[in-house]
């Protein structure tokens, strides 16, 4: 008997194969395990793409943002830390404000160049928040960066807006936490010679298998079951042909779709 899942279904975006518009830059919060009896914890946030950048007006909002914007309470951002990250490169130094008091549920991290004429690469260590989780229950509270009560985080080169795509994360508090998967949101890249890769964000703990069909008419998709396991970063797959039968850029169209289940 095959055991019963202990998370939901995730539900998923579809995307016909197509030239994709995509972000210069991209954000990827990822999901933070707090061992129980923990009372601090310390996420890294990290930037991916290159791009250069000079100027950041953050925000990140732990759960619904506290009663501070009239939500709950829990955990609560009690430091921002710069150190080690791609604003620490700048020759000429750089400088952070924000108008929001630590500790805090929502909070606006806000980062510029000393220098005019300077820049960094918007690839690596954005900077590492630290959590008061003191006290909570077992729980999941969703880490954003994006969709917050006071916006979305967003960047600049002089002057200049730099598209960003961001994907929020999770923190669990207590070994016993739920792990639920979300709606990974799928990227369809295309990867020359016919062939198209997948690219969508994971949670810890969950499994995740590509499903495709020529067309969207009811019945059933196909799988390809190669389940892979969530770590809380980007899982990338590419079709090749071999899983599908034909190179996708043969195919005229494809659709793709994700299934995520927990773990058994």
């Amino acid at each position: 008997m095959t055991p019963p899942l202990r998370c939901v279904l995730g539900l998923v975006w579809l995307l016909a194969l197509a030239p994709a518009s995509l972000a210069a830059l991209t954000i990827t919060v990822g999901t933070h395990q707090v061992p129980e009896g923990a009372n601090i914890i310390q996420v890294p946030v990290s930037i991916a793409g290159g791009d250069p950048v000079t100027d950041m007006v953050g925000v990140v909002q732990v759960g619904d943002g506290g009663p501070l914007v009239g939500g709950s309470n829990g955990p609560t951002i009690t430091a921002v830390s710069y150190a080690g990250s791609v604003w620490a490169a700048a020759p000429g130094g750089f400088a952070n404000s924000a108008t929001v008091t630590l500790p805090a549920q929502i909070y606006d991290p806000n980062v510029s160049l000393k220098v005019a004429g300077q820049k960094v690469s918007g690839s690596g260590l954005l900077f590492t928040l630290t959590f008061d989780v003191a006290g909570f229950n077992p729980g999941r509270f969703e880490l954003k960066l994006a969709g917050t009560r006071g916006g979305d985080t967003s960047f600049q080169c002089s002057g200049t807006n730099v598209p960003v795509t961001i994907n929020n994360g999770w923190l669990l508090v207590g070994t016993n936490a739920p792990v639920i998967p979300v709606a990974p949101r799928l990227a369809i890249i295309p990867a020359g010679a016919g062939r198209v890769r997948l690219s969508f964000l994971t949670e810890t703990g969950c499994v995740y298998n590509v499903q495709w069909r020529t067309d969207l008419a009811p019945g059933p998709w196909a799988e390809i079951t190669n389940g892979i396991s969530g770590t809380g970063g980007q899982a990338i797959w590419l079709d090749d042909g071999s899983d599908t039968g034909q190179l996708p850029g043969l195919a005229g169209r494809r659709f793709y779709r994700i299934r995520a289940q927990g773990a058994k």
